[in-house]
């Protein structure tokens, strides 16, 4: 249900990735190095749209952990513009 409410996979297609980099674009408080300090975060970042001036953009952090040598989805995180 999280994944058909808040994740609209289709617009992250052309987004920007980046892996463990991180820049500021909302007033929410960005805490994944503290919630997941040995973790991989893969950060999905869709720009938003002309239309409404950027403020629809996205963001979708995957959030990888190893164990027992292999890489693990532990977290996936939303990230929108909020007031």
């Amino acid at each position: 249900e999280y994944l058909s409410t808040w994740i609209e996979a289709k617009k992250y297609n052309n987004a920007r990735i980046t892996i463990n980099a991180f820049e500021s674009r909302g007033n929410m408080i960005n805490n994944v190095n503290k919630a997941y300090p040995k973790s991989d975060v893969v950060d999905f970042h869709y720009k938003g749209t002309a239309e409404y001036d950027g403020m629809d953009w996205r963001g979708m952090r995957l959030v990888f952990d190893e164990y027992q040598g292999k890489r693990y989805l532990v977290g996936i995180i939303n990230d929108r513009w909020t007031v």
